[in-house]
């Protein structure tokens, strides 16, 4: 059954409209400008089942309004039950909504749920429309308008899916391919990345060339530009003495170098690639000489490298340079739908061409968690295969291997049991917590001058600052102690205790920042250092101890 709605946007009266079930990311579908969808409070149980579409926001604080619960959630719609006494509080709180969205310029849908005497009152001279044709949500990660393409059968293979983002990623690479400009490829560890630099290479003019790859992360530090631009002889002590060596972005030739993990290079090897790339030369450790490269360069990072620029951790000169032609690979979150399509495909390759998976199996694996993405998945079918080697596989198979692995399903927190795996998941979450506190801290700076924040400046909190907070801060295990997690969660809410206050009078601003802000923003820094420090203490007194 269809779920009636109230339809609210800032131009117009509401209007009804029938959202189609199963609830998936088309249901409520987002026009180019913000709207609010209000639905009966005894219909949001369908709404917060689907995690991968809906934030679970819970019933309205009545100290807060819905922008500073409702803004900032990335990809996903927020739902909430909106608590209200009366129609007009109701329609107020929508209006200030779709204000502050416009305002910061996020254009989605935010589900509100209402009783049925409001419903009515205010749905009750609202006329039925048909919904709004689907857009993308939030900042583009699929570029519909562009002209489509014929996708080369080969290249759909490598790179599959359905939705709307994947087709998009394969029009990009069908333009990546013809030209030589750096290409910038983000997305979540496990999606793809390195399979689309090498098709960018494959179907390209040079096919025949090199395709280097080399990642930045897994190469020591020291080692890493002796690597990358080779050395003269003598040039450090192991150095061979007879003959230079050629690095890695002169070997790869007129081909292609990718550069994978790219947002784990420290500043100062930032300034030697981004010279590299500016003057298509090098220098060897040692040398003199000039060499041209002709490599074309493709980069890729599962990090927010622009909330690396913010917090002075990567170069913007570099970051601009590489994101001349951006790709961003979709997740699995975004289209759950397609974790069947590639699990039936993987199980055909497995298994051969005859081989299915029954539907009651597929209905699981959409419904498990995969933070590695299609890299995880496919290694659990791969184990599935390898240890129940039956041509009836069952969804009993997929839990008990789950629970054996320790595969985390959501709000499962299995991967704690490890820890091992449990220390490196913290060291990681500290890490990434650490870039988004410095980022929030460089957008703040201006308070302490007496400036208000522009509108640009409340943006960025809101969408970037505080939307990554709160996906770090849900995942409350990985701060490693309780007076760190504390310490972060205060910043949140001085976030949006800040936000909440007058938009172009400094003074609040100034006073809140001196008063509150800044000292537990420097608390927080000092507490999330003092983690990663301990942590990798740990880690060195666990090497030593094993190795006595």
């Amino acid at each position: 059954m269809p779920i009636e709605a109230l339809w609210f946007t800032q131009a117009a009266k509401p209007a009804r409209i029938s959202l189609a079930t199963p609830l998936t990311a088309e249901s409520v579908p987002v026009t180019k400008t913000p709207v609010a969808v209000v639905v009966l409070d005894s219909e949001l149980g369908d709404f917060q089942k689907c995690s991968t579409v809906f934030k679970d926001r819970g019933r309205k604080d009545e100290r807060k309004g819905l922008p500073s619960l409702l803004l900032g959630y990335g990809g996903l719609i927020p739902v909430i039950d909106g608590g209200y006494g009366d129609s007009g509080r109701l329609r107020q709180g929508v209006a200030a909504l779709l204000k502050k969205a416009a305002a910061v310029g996020e254009c989605k849908a935010y589900v509100i749920g209402a009783t049925e005497k409001i419903f009515h009152t205010v749905g009750g001279s609202a006329k039925d429309i048909k919904p709004p044709r689907p857009v993308t949500s939030g900042p583009a990660r699929a570029l519909s308008s562009l002209e489509e393409w014929p996708v080369p059968i080969e290249l759909a293979k490598r790179f599959m899916g359905e939705a709307r983002e994947y087709q998009s990623v394969l029009q990009l690479i069908l333009r990546a391919k013809d030209n030589e400009l750096p290409v910038l490829i983000l997305g979540e560890t496990g999606t793809g990345k390195s399979v689309i630099a090498r098709a960018i290479h494959d179907f390209g003019q040079k096919p025949e060339e090199r395709f280097v790859e080399v990642n930045c992360g897994a190469i020591p530090s020291e080692l890493l530009e002796a690597e990358l631009f080779g050395y003269e002889p003598r040039a450090f002590t192991g150095a061979n003495l007879s003959k230079p060596k050629i690095g890695l972005w002169e070997f790869a030739g007129h081909g292609t170098l990718f550069l994978d993990e790219i947002g784990e290079l420290t500043l100062n090897h930032q300034v030697k690639i981004l010279l590299a790339l500016q003057g298509r030369r090098i220098r060897r450790v040692g040398g003199v000489r000039e060499i041209p490269v002709d490599a074309r360069v493709i980069a890729a990072t599962n990090r927010n490298l622009y909330g690396m620029v913010l917090a002075g951790q990567f170069r913007l000169d570099l970051y601009f340079r590489l994101r001349n032609f951006v790709i961003y690979t979709p997740s699995l979150r975004s289209d759950p739908s397609n974790i069947a399509l590639l699990a039936k495909a993987k199980w055909k390759k497995l298994r051969g061409d005859q081989a299915s998976l029954n539907d009651d199996v597929l209905k699981e694996l959409c419904a498990m968690r995969w933070p590695g993405n299609v890299r995880e998945l496919y290694s659990f079918l791969e184990s599935l295969n390898s240890i129940y080697r039956t041509d009836n596989l069952r969804v009993e198979h997929l839990t008990e291997l789950q629970r054996y692995y320790s595969v985390p399903d959501a709000g499962s927190g299995a991967e704690a049991d490890d820890p091992v795996y449990h220390r490196i998941e913290c060291l990681r979450h500290l890490r990434r917590a650490d870039e988004v506190v410095h980022a929030c801290e460089q957008q703040l700076k201006l308070l302490a001058d007496g400036q208000p924040l522009s509108e640009l400046q409340r943006s960025i909190l809101l969408t970037q600052g505080r939307a990554q907070l709160q996906i770090l801060l849900a995942h409350r295990l990985y701060f490693h102690s309780q007076e760190t997690y504390d310490a972060v969660a205060q910043v949140d809410s001085d976030l949006d205790h800040l936000l909440l206050l007058p938009e172009h009078d400094a003074r609040p601003q100034t006073r809140f920042w001196n008063s509150t802000l800044a000292p537990h923003l420097h608390q927080a820094i000092g507490r999330l250092f003092t983690e990663v420090e301990q942590l990798t203490g740990e880690k060195v007194s666990g090497s030593k101890a094993g190795a006595s």
